[in-house]
């Protein structure tokens, strides 16, 4: 399983932010994923058929904001299936509210 050190981690949240790295393990792998940016998410969005191909959409994006690890999560399809909830979960967003005026 990949490991790193509190070091490293030190320096990728001073890179991609404190509260923007992720750990993810499945199982007996391990990696650290960057939050999406906007333009992580339309590098993916216009690498999908603009979304349609959702697998397509969460490979791209994986790979847009991986940092490093266990690439098996990546590239066999039994971890690589279980990513993709987690991909939709690290997209936090604001809530945001409408009203008419």
């Amino acid at each position: 399983m990949f490991t790193y050190t509190e070091a490293q981690l030190k320096q990728w949240k001073q890179k991609y932010g404190e509260k923007h790295v992720f750990e993810i393990v499945i199982e007996d792998k391990k990696c650290l994923l960057h939050k999406p940016t906007r333009q992580d998410i339309s590098y993916a969005t216009a690498g999908s058929n603009q979304g349609k191909d959702s697998a397509k959409f969460v490979e791209l994006l994986a790979k847009q904001c991986w940092i490093d690890g266990d690439r098996e999560i990546i590239d066999d399809d039994d971890y690589f299936l279980s990513l993709a909830p987690v991909m939709e979960a690290m997209v936090e967003t604001k809530k945001a509210e409408i009203k008419k005026l």
